[in-house]
């Protein structure tokens, strides 16, 4: 694995260095009301194309929700996630201090 990224890191200096921006990478984000039940959220991330939702807290404050993140939560710790969590708000799972990057 190593020697292919040191060749890929070669490549690309040897082509003159590849420089983008986090902001050149960015995409749009589906943003969801804190009190939306778990259960509607599901439907969410049925779309391949959903990878991570945003939630806003009353403070418009955003939190986010990946769909690992929502996986778990759905299995739970014993498997029954689904069935305890489908009427819970999606903020109980949802994480309010995600690691933000400057956009350049």
């Amino acid at each position: 694995m190593s020697n292919d990224v040191d060749m890929l890191v070669r490549a690309a200096r040897v082509a003159g260095g590849v420089h983008r921006l986090v902001d050149d990478l960015a995409a749009d984000l589906t943003v969801v009301e804190p009190q939306t039940p778990m259960s509607e959220v599901e439907v969410l991330f049925r779309s391949p194309h959903v990878a991570c939702l945003g939630v806003r807290r009353d403070d418009d404050h955003v939190g986010l929700l990946t769909r690992s993140r929502f996986a778990d939560a759905q299995t739970g710790r014993l498997g029954f996630g689904r069935a305890v969590l489908t009427r819970r708000p999606i903020a109980e799972v949802a994480d309010f201090a995600p690691l933000v990057v400057d956009s350049g």
